[in-house]
């Protein structure tokens, strides 16, 4: 038998599947290299994000750009 771990948003706590992964593959795969090249420990968890967390984070980079 073959257990697998469900995983979740770390923002919101959704439960992470194919339909709400789709646009992002439910992982910020870049932040997490950078994090962990400047002394991030290496967890995981908090770049375990549901689309709809991704694009919040999207907008809220970009509005702060113009600030």
């Amino acid at each position: 038998m073959v257990m697998t771990e469900t995983k979740v948003c770390w923002s919101c706590e959704v439960e992470l599947n194919t339909e709400n992964t789709s646009d992002y593959d439910g992982f910020d795969s870049s932040n997490y290299y950078y994090a962990t090249i400047y002394g991030g420990s290496g967890d995981s968890a908090p770049f375990t994000k549901c689309d709809s967390c991704f694009e919040a984070d999207i907008d809220r980079h970009l509005e702060t750009l113009y600030e």
